[in-house]
């Protein structure tokens, strides 16, 4: 999300794209936040069944951890999409909400679609995450490092 308001706020051509990105960023980070439990839990889980020496196990719950990593961002993906008015009104202020803030259309519009397009990486935000405390779990940090820089690198050229 900071490579993608660093591009559009140095390329774009008015204020209200920077303000759709923010808006639809704060509910994204909040979205993805709420479900930081699959890398927080499996971590521990997946390092106790090592530590006992019950390697299947070990490896069944990370099975377990990324089907519901996959379900969940499905889920959210779905419930972003669905109801991204709702959110943003929440967010951003408008007629339907208690804030009563005029909201410029043209940011509500960039916020709709950056929103719509973000929900989709979801599903492997979530599988990221499952897969980090899975390998951390195998006493493994350096794999998510790197895959982290190579997940921002193609954003970075991407954008």
């Amino acid at each position: 999300s900071l490579v993608d308001t660093i591009f559009v706020g140095q390329y774009s051509d008015s204020p209200a794209q920077l303000a759709g990105v923010g808006s639809s960023t704060a509910i994204l980070t909040f979205s993805f936040y709420i479900f930081n439990f699959l890398c927080t839990a499996t971590t521990p889980l997946v390092a106790s069944l090592r530590g006992q020496d019950k390697e299947q196990e070990a490896r069944d719950l990370g099975r377990q951890a990324l089907s519901l990593a996959i379900g969940l961002g499905v889920a959210l993906c779905l419930v972003l999409v669905s109801q991204r008015d709702v959110l943003l009104g929440i967010i951003m202020g408008g007629k339907s909400s208690s804030l009563a803030i005029d909201v410029d259309v043209s940011s509500y519009q960039y916020a709709q679609s950056f929103l719509t397009i973000r929900a989709f990486s979801a599903p492997a935000v979530f599988i990221m995450s499952a897969s980090t405390g899975i390998l951390r779990g195998y006493l493994d940090t350096k794999t998510p490092i790197f895959v982290l820089f190579a997940a921002n690198f193609l954003n970075l050229s991407l954008d």
